[in-house]
């Protein structure tokens, strides 16, 4: 190739260059805003002020700003009327056209919110944050807009079910009509059909269908152990539970294996599963949970408290091994030791009336009467008839 020619390829590439990049600069920018304006909804979420910040507040941009500080501010028929402008000003403005949306439907101008979410596609987003939540109200939203699977008629079914909503069933047979690839999640559905028509033997027959099916999917072995389990059969949901782990890995098939091999008295396996799930998820505290549980059951105090004091260090919410690094001292009779992680445990577990009256026994042993009366009473207020408060309070206030 010529020096001449090489040289008006490198113009003529250096021209696209320049051309593509003076485009993108001049385009306007609607779609880098969406783009944006979604990315900030799934980060920050729905209601979030910050979301509004990639638009500016003069020009054709005013009325959307208004529109959002109205409905933020909770004025929906001021954020409906702004929002509209905008709307009418730029059809294809993503962000305007979705927050007219929820100020229609605030007002009750349901099928008004419909058509505005219908025509800028937003099903897909209402499907997704409805599965993300377990979102009854926006997986129904989805569905009314259109352009759904028919998996998505079986996630609304499943929060339908979590929430105990008689219409479940309804969504489970509406999907399986949408449903021609007779997959996994077909047979979950026919499975939850048959449970909630109390044929749990037909919903037996399902799960296992799902998991020959897709062995590495691990709800259709969680909802057959929970058959199982319901049905008392530990030894079958054991199993369950025990075949998941070995073709998931899945973190709670694993704990569940765990605990049912406990139960079963199978301690070696049930450590095991819980030193496989803390390999998975070396930051989540039930792991530890579950080795000091069974330290404990083989008589190793050191090990087990050792387990617990991880735990608690890695939970920053639930209390839970504080809780069982609280008994655990009770147990051994370090009442001194017990105080600092029972009262953890209390502030984060405020109904949990065990802790509470291991803590007012630890105040009673380590001489704080007051402090031990005061737990006790805070017992008898949650439950007035607890003998064994009304014992304790009676011999500290003696």
């Amino acid at each position: 190739m010529s020096k001449t020619r090489v040289s008006g390829l490198l113009a003529s590439m250096a021209l696209v260059t320049v051309l593509v990049a003076a485009g993108l600069s001049t385009l306007a920018s609607t779609a880098r805003h969406n783009l944006q304006f979604l990315e900030c909804l799934h980060r920050v979420g729905m209601r979030s002020a910050a979301c509004g910040t990639f638009y500016g507040t003069h020009g054709e941009r005013a009325s959307y700003s208004r529109g959002l500080d109205a409905w933020f501010a909770g004025r929906g028929a001021d954020a409906e009327r702004e929002l509209t402008a905008a709307v009418a000003s730029d059809p294809y403005d993503y962000p305007a056209a979705f927050y007219l949306g929820f100020a229609a439907r605030s007002l009750g101008h349901e099928q008004r919110a419909l058509s505005e979410w219908r025509r800028i596609g937003a099903s897909r987003y209402f499907v997704q944050r409805g599965r993300l939540r377990n979102s009854i109200d926006d997986l129904r939203t989805a569905i009314a807009l259109g352009n759904v699977q028919a998996d998505d008629y079986y996630a609304l079914g499943d929060a339908l079910l979590t929430a105990n909503a008689p219409e479940a069933a309804v969504l489970y047979r509406q999907g399986l009509a949408r449903d021609a690839s007779d997959g996994a999640h077909a047979k979950l559905a026919r499975a939850r059909l048959a449970e909630l028509s109390g044929d749990l033997p037909q919903a037996i027959v399902e799960y296992r269908h799902a998991i020959s099916q897709a062995p590495q999917y691990q709800e259709p072995y969680l909802r057959l152990g929970r058959v199982y389990r319901e049905r008392h059969e530990t030894g079958a949901a054991a199993a369950v539970f025990s075949e998941c782990a070995r073709h998931t890995g899945y973190f709670w098939c694993l704990l569940s294996a765990s605990e049912l091999a406990r139960e079963a008295g199978d301690l070696d396996a049930a450590r095991m599963w819980a030193q496989e799930a803390r390999f998975r998820e070396p930051r989540n505290p039930y792991p530890l949970i579950h080795l000091g549980n069974l330290a404990e059951l083989t008589g190793d105090i050191t090990v087990a408290r050792s387990a617990y004091e991880q735990a608690s260090r890695l939970d920053a919410s639930t209390g839970l091994p504080s809780y069982y690094l609280g008994m655990l001292c009770t147990h051994v009779g370090d009442w001194q030791g017990a105080i600092p992680p029972l009262t953890k445990a209390v502030a984060s577990m405020p109904s949990n009336l065990d802790a509470r009256l291991a803590l007012a026994d630890a105040y009673a042993h380590t001489g704080q009467p007051s402090a031990a009366a005061a737990a006790y009473q805070a017992v008898l207020t949650a439950a007035p008839t607890n003998q064994r408060a009304r014992e304790g309070l009676a011999q500290v206030t003696r």
